[in-house]
């Protein structure tokens, strides 16, 4: 039998219950979704004898202040569900470890998965948590020092709902000519 589960699948609140990841209190509002990379899922127990998940609870459209992966702490994806659209919101430090045997004993949550465009800011997310860049101490001071870091603040609040990524070219505006 092949294994139904892939990242960014939803475990059912009385199945993350009968898991013991979340309390029996929490099963109305907590989200649980499989966060190892599908790969790594349907690789043997022998060889990756855990799947990694996070914890994380429905909040209201207001609430969902960390769309399109703009935190590398906290993000809230969108789905609809059987009671309509819902928010999830996900953080980094809720992550826990299943045995992939006793998974594999369940089905993902069939009510209301994630689109495949929310899976991809999933994906995302996840990848730049371990791939950003490091700022110079210098950029970071001069950031804080001009007022510009705040104005890109307000301005990634003010288009959270389109805005993908801010990006620096730190270059010394050298201009670079090639010649073929």
């Amino acid at each position: 039998m092949a294994n139904p589960w892939r990242q960014g699948d939803l475990i059912a609140p009385i199945d993350a219950e009968a898991l013991e990841l979340i309390d029996a209190i929490d099963k109305y509002t907590a989200r649980v979704v499989v966060i190892s990379h599908s790969c790594d899922i349907a690789s043997g127990a022998d060889l990756e004898p855990e799947v990694e998940v996070i914890v994380g609870a429905a909040v209201s459209e207001a609430d969902a202040k960390y769309r399109n992966g703009h935190s590398i702490r906290q993000l809230n994806l969108k789905r609809d569900s059987s009671a309509g659209i819902e928010w999830s919101l996900l953080r980094m430090g809720d992550r826990k470890l299943v045995d992939k045997p006793r998974l594999a004993g369940f089905q993902p949550w069939p009510d209301g998965a994630f689109s495949q465009d929310q899976r991809g800011v999933l994906r995302r997310w996840l990848a730049q948590r371990y791939s950003r860049s490091e700022f110079p101490n210098a950029f970071i001071d001069w950031l804080k020092a001009s007022g510009v870091g705040d104005r890109f603040e307000k301005l990634a609040k003010k288009y959270s709902d389109s805005l993908i990524g801010i990006y620096f070219d730190l270059d010394d505006d050298t201009a670079y000519c090639l010649s073929g």
